[in-house]
C-alpha cells in the first residue's frame, strides 16, 4: 500500500518513537524510508552573543551529522537521510511532494524551542501534507 514513507524528526523521543513505527511500516509494505532533519536556521541578529556563530553551511553540516548519529543509534541506518533549512513544516511538506512520499508517520510533539511562537510543525504536515499522515503519540 505505502511504498515511500518519510519520518521527519527534531531528535525527540517522540521522533524516535516515530521512528520505530515506520520501520515497522517499511517492514509490512516493504516500503523505501527516508528520514529528514530541518534545520531552522536564525539569523546572527537573533542568536545570543554568547551563542557561537556559524555559517549556514556549517549548521547544515552539524545538523547532518547528527542526523547520521541519530539514524544509526535508532537503527535506520538503511534509510534515506534529508537535511534541509527552513520552517519545519513547510520543509516536510515540499520533501514530500519532491519525493513522491505516500505516508508521512511523524511525533505529536517534539523539542523545538520556538514551538509557541512558530506553531506546530505536526499540525502543518497534517493539515497541508499531500499524502496519509500517522501522527504517533508518546507514551
Amino acid at each position: 500500500m505505502y511504498k515511500h514513507i518519510l519520518v521527519p524528526t527534531d531528535f525527540s523521543e517522540y521522533s524516535k518513537r516515530a521512528a520505530g513505527k515506520a520501520l515497522a511500516l517499511r517492514e509490512l509494505f516493504d516500503a523505501r524510508l527516508s528520514v529528514v532533519h530541518v534545520v531552522n536556521y536564525l539569523p546572527p541578529a537573533f542568536i545570543s552573543a554568547q551563542s557561537e556563530h556559524t555559517s549556514p553551511a556549517q549548521i547544515i553540516a552539524r545538523a547532518t551529522a547528527f542526523l547520521a548519529q541519530w539514524m544509526h543509534e535508532s537503527g535506520l541506518d538503511s534509510a534515506e537521510q534529508l537535511v534541509s533549512s527552513g520552517p519545519a513544516g513547510r520543509e516536510v511538506i515540499a520533501i514530500a511532494k519532491a519525493q513522491d512520499v505516500d505516508l508521512i508517520v511523524i511525533g505529536t510533539s517534539g523539542e523545538g524551542g520556538m514551538k509557541r511562537l512558530l506553531g506546530s510543525t505536526t499540525s502543518a504536515v497534517m493539515h497541508h501534507a499531500p499524502c496519509d499522515v500517522l501522527s504517533v503519540h508518546c507514551d
